[in-house]
C-alpha cells in the first residue's frame, strides 16, 4: 500500500490560516456588542426555566400558552421599572427646568 504525500506550498498555508483568522477576528468584532445581552439572556433563561416548567406542567403541558404568559411577566419585570423611571426621571426634570428658569 503506498501513501500519497500532499505537497503544499508553505505561503499558501500560510494565506490560508492568515485568513481563517482574519474572518475569526471580524466575526468576534461584529458580534462584541451582542455578547453581553446573550449572556444576560442566558441567565434569565436559566433562573426561570423551573417557574416555566411548573407553569406548563399547570397548564396541562400545554407550551404556548405558558411561554406567553412568561414573557408577558417578564417583560412587565423589564418595562415597569422603566416607565417609572422615566416618569419620574420627566417629572424631576420639569420641575428642575421650572425652578431654574424662574417661571414659578
Amino acid at each position: 500500500m503506498s501513501t500519497q504525500t500532499h505537497n503544499r506550498d508553505l505561503p499558501q498555508t500560510v494565506l490560508g490560516v492568515l485568513l481563517l483568522l482574519t474572518l475569526l477576528v471580524c466575526s468576534v468584532w461584529i458580534i462584541r456588542p451582542f455578547i453581553l445581552s446573550a449572556v444576560w439572556a442566558g441567565v434569565i433563561v436559566t433562573a426561570t426555566w423551573p417557574l416555566f416548567l411548573w407553569l406548563r406542567h399547570r397548564m396541562g403541558s400545554r407550551r404556548l400558552p405558558a411561554i406567553l404568559v412568561m414573557m408577558l411577566c417578564l417583560c412587565g419585570l423589564v418595562l415597569l421599572p422603566m416607565v417609572y423611571g422615566m416618569t419620574a426621571l420627566s417629572a424631576a426634570v420639569y420641575e428642575t427646568t421650572i425652578t431654574q428658569s424662574g417661571w414659578r
